[in-house]
């Protein structure tokens, strides 16, 4: 008998997504699928082949020898098909955004209607599908349900979610509501500095960039934690080498200051002083230990905690950063705006609560680096690992343990970067490699992105 479960998977953007079918979300934006075909999964029908899932077409039968491909299923309940899984029986499971999760025959192409836009309870987007060994089907709705609407409280104690449009009850849930930028918590900061941390930003920086022509540039780190612990230096390297190719640098005075004791250093100081001897190189000073305290946008100067000052012609700075509302007063968050969770599992304080990515906070194992950085790639992982725990508290499988690794690439500008490697979850200081800036490294990154792009678009 399987069970009827609700997993809100709280995402920035959006609100839980949930179904009364024994249909499960656990797993986040990360399923997303890339473009046609959109998804492959091998099956038993025959040895070797392989079925596809196709925008256009359908599902496909692929025969990876001959190359032979044979029409399985196609029109009916498809509208846009993305994710693919295959139940014990032999049956594949079919999530569609535009309809809902459908069941086909590989045999027949009989489609039928398991869960969707029929229902009560409506899944509004759902792009990707997994079945637990138990026979439970897991589904990844992104566009959230019943109308919409934005997380306003969570109540763990009670086992549930209020939103905009209405109060989700849970049996497990995931956080991933990620930071919030709080550029008005220092004085003067909203009025005076640009950064590329929101599109509508990024693009003012932009514009800000074109018409400097000279003066004098302060790139900063306001406060601590932030997200993408490589992206203020990063900037300032794009920036150099930007003014560079315009013929504008001899007339532009650069320096950089941060609350760190030097860049990126939950990579370690080896690491750190590398980065800074690739911002030494371009004429670019780093002032350690800087914390901003206000912003004098009429005579353009930052004042930092303790005393001290810079005068700025341009000021790039990457502005502070706090949780939702939401999560600051649901009782997950302890010793500040963060959720602290256990950094194999994910598992927050409150039973059946789980929580990754930027909205937490992860003290490492070994304390060399007192808290993980938020970073895109832990993310990433993060998530999986804490989809395999929910899948497991519920038809009682194996879970999974994050190892604390991850890669990266820092974005040197002149089109090159650099890629990290690291180990974060070590007996000692984190183990980290830095490779130097190269081509090569460049379009690796930008694979990656175009990567994720396609995901989030199809």
């Amino acid at each position: 008998m399987t069970r009827t479960t609700y997993i809100p998977v709280l995402t920035v953007g959006g609100p839980p997504r949930w179904s009364r079918r024994p249909i499960f979300f656990a797993a986040t934006l990360l399923l997303a699928i890339l473009g046609p075909p959109v998804a492959v999964l091998a099956v038993p029908i025959s040895p070797g082949d392989i079925l596809v899932i196709n925008q256009h077409d359908g599902l496909v039968l692929v025969n990876p020898t001959t190359g032979a491909q044979t029409l399985i299923s196609s029109g009916g309940f498809f509208a846009n098909p993305l994710g693919v899984a295959l139940e014990p029986s032999g049956q594949a499971v079919i999530a569609d955004p535009a309809v809902g999760v459908i069941r086909v025959d590989p045999n027949s192409g009989a489609q039928t209607l398991l869960s969707g836009r029929v229902d009560r309870f409506v899944l509004s987007g759902p792009r990707s599908v997994v079945v637990a060994p138990n026979g439970d089907i897991l589904v990844v709705d992104e566009k959230g349900a019943s109308g919409g609407g934005e997380v306003v409280r969570i109540d763990p104690a009670e086992r549930r979610v209020s939103t905009s449009a209405g109060v989700v009850p849970y049996d497990r849930l995931l956080i991933a509501l990620g930071a919030d930028l709080e550029p008005n918590a220092i004085e003067g900061f909203a009025e005076a500095a640009r950064h590329p941390y929101s599109l509508e930003a990024a693009v003012g920086l932009r514009d800000a960039v074109r018409r400097f022509r000279g003066g004098r540039v302060l790139v900063g780190v306001s406060r601590l934690p932030f997200k993408c612990p490589a992206a203020p230096y990063e900037t300032a390297l794009l920036l150099d080498a930007r003014w560079r190719e315009a013929g504008l640098r001899d007339k532009i005075e650069m320096e950089m200051f941060t609350p760190e004791p030097y860049p990126t250093p939950s990579a370690g100081e080896a690491i750190g002083r590398r980065v800074e001897g690739l911002l030494r190189e371009r004429g670019i000073p780093v002032h350690a230990k800087r914390e901003m305290d206000h912003v004098d946008a009429a005579s353009r100067t930052v004042h930092f905690k303790g005393g001290g000052a810079l005068s700025y012609d341009l000021l790039v700075a990457v502005p502070p950063h706090t949780t939702s509302a939401a999560v600051r007063e649901s009782g997950l968050a302890r010793d500040g705006a963060w959720v602290p969770v256990d950094p194999r599992t994910m598992r927050a304080a409150y039973d059946d609560v789980y929580a990754v990515g930027d909205v937490t906070k992860i003290a490492t194992p070994s304390g060399k680096v007192p808290f993980l950085p938020k970073a895109g790639v832990f993310a990433e992982r993060q998530a999986q690992v804490a989809a395999a725990n929910i899948a497991a508290s519920l038809d009682g499988g194996g879970g999974a343990q994050w190892d604390g690794r991850g890669v990266c690439f820092l974005e040197a500008g002149r089109g090159r970067a650099g890629m990290v490697t690291g180990n974060f979850y070590g007996d000692g200081p984190p183990e980290v490699r830095m490779r130097a800036p190269s081509r090569l490294w460049h379009w690796s990154k930008i694979a990656v992105e175009r990567w994720w792009m396609r995901r989030f678009s199809a």
